[in-house]
């Protein structure tokens, strides 16, 4: 670890304790008083937890091919391809795009639950195996730069400053339009589905804004926890809004490496007496909701995600969340500003370009502290001034489901997977 990685850490890991410290307690109180924790049949020693994502992905009889595809600015980008090994030929079914979020990757949908099938939902409770199990996909899992999976670049090393240097208004402008192209160019399909989750959702709703041509191509846009205005969170990392100038200057990769996470969730989050420590960060950040948190997959949890990313993609949000608006990055000045945009302060994005035929279906948690109801209803109002009407505008049944537990919640495919797939059959034709 070079020194300036190491001093830049530090920073953040000072600034992260004491986010810790101000909201912990509440949230540990909550946590031990609620400690009824609803386990699926699986051992404490759940294999998943030791397994690649390649090993993942073929332990449920499938299998998967890498894609690497390069943006415009030099960033190399892994997809994961997932393919029915019964079946040859995937040309003939339709690509859909799964778009992890803020610290997440493609291994979000595929890991909350150990077993492909549910009792109560049609598809099972991980959305990329739904998708696969109905025979009507051809599921494609993008990593956005600077994860663990996509920290490669034509000209520079992941431990390089420079190289961090994006925040996801980049993975809005340069990675998704590279990512989309090559999935068609590759399928020859002229349409494609998208399912975003949270951050993965606010960079397609930033390309339809700033290239409305696409909404002839995204044929749905299924927008799971969409994230765009952040003026009423809920959440302990809206703390983070008060260092914005720190980590805007401080720069570099944010959280360490994915090999020191995975070693500290083997090492404690496996293990029964941990496991209210380990549920107690991801509450943090992701809601209260132990109801829907199956604690014996919290070590696989953890194994996968967080995965790193820049630090200005931190400092961007908390410049969103300061200043109450929906806009591109500031880069801290008025000269940089202008060599980047052509005016001195970041442009809006224009929501209200979304064209009207796009087709959008929201999927929102009554109880996500960071994709609030009184953020979702801004965008609402947005879409009705501009006259996009939603394709489906879906509120989850249970008023406990949070932001997290779009990706490892229990009971998802009863609570959403099954409809998700129902409007994504609507549009499934190109």
């Amino acid at each position: 670890m070079y020194p300036e990685y190491t001093n830049k850490f530090l920073t953040i890991w000072i600034a992260s304790s004491i986010i810790s410290l101000i909201s912990i307690s509440n949230v540990q109180t909550r946590i031990t008083a609620s400690l009824s924790f609803k386990n699926e049949t699986v051992s404490a020693d759940d294999p998943d937890q030791f397994r690649t994502i390649d090993q993942l992905i073929e332990s449920r009889g499938f299998k998967v091919e890498h894609h690497s595809v390069e943006t415009n600015d030099g960033y190399i980008l892994l997809i994961h391809r997932i393919l029915n090994p019964l079946k040859n030929d995937s040309t003939n079914i339709k690509p859909i795009i799964l778009q992890h979020g803020l610290f997440g990757a493609s291994s979000d949908f595929l890991i909350n639950s150990p077993f492909l099938h549910s009792n109560n939902s049609k598809y099972g409770d991980n959305i990329a195996f739904a998708l696969m199990q109905t025979g009507r996909y051809d599921v494609w899992l993008p990593n956005s730069r600077g994860n663990r999976y996509s920290l490669q670049h034509r000209n520079r090393s992941a431990s390089d400053r420079e190289f961090w240097n994006f925040s996801w208004d980049q993975m809005a402008t340069e990675d998704l339009p590279a990512i989309i192209e090559y999935i068609r160019s590759r399928t020859k399909h002229q349409t494609v589905a998208y399912v975003g989750y949270s951050q993965g959702t606010t960079i397609m709703f930033t390309l339809l804004s700033l290239h409305p041509e696409y909404s002839s191509i995204i044929d749905p846009f299924v927008a799971l926890a969409p994230v765009t205005f952040v003026n009423d969170l809920k959440t302990p990392i809206s703390h983070l809004s008060i260092s914005e100038p720190i980590l805007r200057l401080i720069g570099g990769e944010f959280l360490p490496s994915p090999k020191t996470i995975d070693a500290m969730a083997d090492a404690l989050c496996s293990k029964t007496s941990f496991q209210s420590l380990c549920a107690n960060l991801m509450f943090l950040f992701g809601g209260f909701d132990p109801e829907h948190l199956n604690t014996t997959r919290i070590g696989v949890y953890l194994h996968f995600t967080p995965s790193t990313t820049s630090t200005w993609d931190l400092a961007h949000w908390a410049q969103l969340t300061n200043r109450k608006v929906f806009q591109r990055f500031d880069y801290g000045s008025a000269n940089k500003n202008r060599q980047k945009y052509g005016v001195p302060s970041p442009p809006m994005i224009p929501l209200e370009k979304i064209p009207t035929n796009a087709k959008i279906a929201l999927f929102q948690g009554l109880n996500d502290e960071l994709s609030t109801p009184n953020n979702l209803e801004i965008l609402r109002g947005i879409f009705r001034k501009s006259g996009l009407k939603p394709i489906l505008d879906y509120i989850i049944p249970n008023s406990e489901w949070t932001h997290l537990d779009f990706i490892v919640g229990r009971d998802s495919g009863k609570l959403f997977i099954d409809k998700m797939v129902e409007i994504l059959d609507l549009y499934n034709s190109d």
